[in-house]
């Protein structure tokens, strides 16, 4: 008879993985603005880098391929860093405002249409349609409101994801152990086994 194993976490790993999005979903929730400004300050030195690579490049190949356009690229490179940065440092919070409250207009926009499409439908749609429109409604509202509304979502199901791995951890480890508790019990029994037929042997 075939034997089938079945393949299980990989223990160490997995229980690391899981406390590490725990934090880092705990982080997002609670201080999204400084999680995404980090995104982008390494966003904007990787930036600026990246044009001093070219840059270096170019001195060192100008006399094989004199491209000024390499100075050009490399250039543009680092101004787009930089002002990315300065952008975080000073205009994040008024970006940050605009964005949200441009994506609310306009999901309010949408449920409100919405809303005044679901008196038109059929009775037999008309709930569904009109459940839509409210829940559309409502998250306009909510992201209005709430600043950085769908970063601290992401942070939640992050945390969520990683309860449900440690949980998963510590059910595969006591099933682990429970293996290991019979396979010890069945060498156990093999070796009384081979003790008895010695015994008639002799």
């Amino acid at each position: 008879m075939k034997r089938i194993e079945v393949k299980t976490y990989n223990m160490g790993e997995s229980l690391f993985n899981a406390i590490l999005f725990f934090i880092l979903g705990i982080v997002l929730f609670t201080n999204p603005n400084g999680v995404v400004k980090f995104v982008i300050y390494i966003l904007g030195v990787f930036s600026i880098l990246a044009g001093i690579f070219k840059l270096l490049v170019y001195y060192k190949t100008a006399q094989f391929n004199p491209n000024k356009k390499e100075i050009v690229n490399g250039m543009m490179y680092m101004i787009l860093g930089m002002i990315t940065i300065v952008c975080a440092i000073v205009f994040f919070d008024a970006i940050e405002t605009v964005l949200r409250l441009t994506v609310a207009v306009f999901l309010l926009y949408i449920g409100i249409n919405r809303l005044i499409n679901a008196f038109k439908e059929a009775k037999g749609n008309r709930a569904i349609y009109f459940i839509n429109a409210i829940l559309i409604i409502g998250a306009a509202i909510a992201l209005a409101l709430i600043q950085n509304l769908p970063f601290r979502i992401v942070g939640l199901f992050i945390v969520g994801y990683s309860i449900i791995e440690m949980i998963g951890f510590i059910f595969c480890k006591r099933k682990m152990n429970s293996k290991m508790e019979i396979k010890e019990a069945t060498i156990i029994l093999e070796k009384e086994e081979d003790t008895d037929k010695r015994e008639l042997l002799k």
